[in-house]
């Protein structure tokens, strides 16, 4: 698992995570039933994304694939954060993805990845300032660390939708 580097571009892979300070941006690219997690701290303008593929918390026997569960990795994204100098509390944050993409009848991971995100950022008393989450089309998102801005974008890219704004506190 890694990142693939671009530039100031990171493209984050399933169940990896992603930080970055200054500038930057980082993006998933293809998001089915997975959900992309953002958070931003517009103080100290450093930003991340986890790109988690599972609910709850990872297994003792799948340590090495634990940022795909959601709560290991929304707790590594914050440890991430922190260790660059982040006020967790000051943070904003938001998450894209868990659509139903091969359109099965009775999926319930898309709605498990949701419940067990949402729960677990209430929790940790992290506010979420956007969301967007469902449907049946793959989704993309990026988070601008410059500006933090957040954008996603859904089946086709070429229409982005602001996600949340500069004006985040």
């Amino acid at each position: 698992m890694g990142d693939k580097r671009i530039n100031s571009e990171i493209d984050v892979l399933t169940g990896d995570i992603a930080v970055i300070k200054n500038t930057g941006i980082i993006r998933v690219t293809a998001l089915g039933s997975c959900i992309a997690v953002l958070m931003y701290d517009k103080k100290n303008k450093i930003g991340g994304l986890a790109h988690i593929l599972l609910p709850g918390k990872s297994p003792k026997n799948r340590a090495k694939e634990k940022f795909r569960y959601a709560e290991n990795a929304i707790d590594e994204l914050l440890r991430r954060m922190a260790a660059l100098g982040s006020d967790c509390k000051k943070i904003v944050c938001g998450f894209v993805g868990a659509a139903n993409v091969l359109k099965r009848e009775n999926d319930t991971i898309c709605l498990k990845n949701i419940k067990s995100v949402t729960d677990y950022l209430a929790i940790n008393n992290i506010k979420v300032t956007g969301k967007k989450f469902g449907g049946i089309n793959r989704m993309s998102v990026e988070l601008h660390i410059d500006n933090g801005l957040a954008f996603y974008s859904v089946a086709d890219r070429s229409k982005a939708i602001v996600l949340w704004g500069n004006d985040n506190d």
